[in-house]
């Protein structure tokens, strides 16, 4: 079992099916930009990330009310919705949203207090 495979086993064990959380954020972006964003892979627990949108289409979104929506489709509640630089074993880095679930083992890291979360309303990583 490769690090995606056990990631995922681990947070379907903890309750979190991260392909309902990629489904209702493409959902979300088709509705509200007329098209979704490419998903990147993610190894980490609890992480889900997507190619950063340019900044005239994340001035159209309402990242309290996707963090609802993503909490909606999961029953697991979003943690951190930030951006960053995406790694890659054979591409040059990426610009990337990613969003932290609050599960148990997420790692602390990707919902401390110095992130710069896009929502207002989340939930206290556990």
């Amino acid at each position: 079992m490769d690090s995606y495979e056990k990631a995922v086993a681990t947070e379907m064990a903890e309750g979190f099916d991260r392909s309902k959380a990629e489904d209702a954020l493409q959902e979300f972006l088709c509705a509200r930009l007329h098209g979704g964003a490419a998903m990147f892979e993610s190894n980490t627990v609890g992480v889900i990330a997507m190619e950063r949108l340019d900044w005239r289409d994340e001035q159209k979104i309402d990242w309290d009310e996707l963090s609802a929506a993503l909490e909606k489709a999961t029953g697991v509640s979003v943690a951190c919705i930030d951006d960053t630089d995406w790694s890659f074993d054979d591409r040059c880095d990426e610009e990337a949203t990613y969003f932290a679930f609050a599960i148990p083992s997420l790692d602390r890291g990707y919902a401390d207090d110095y992130r710069h979360n896009k929502v207002s309303a989340v939930s206290p990583a556990p």
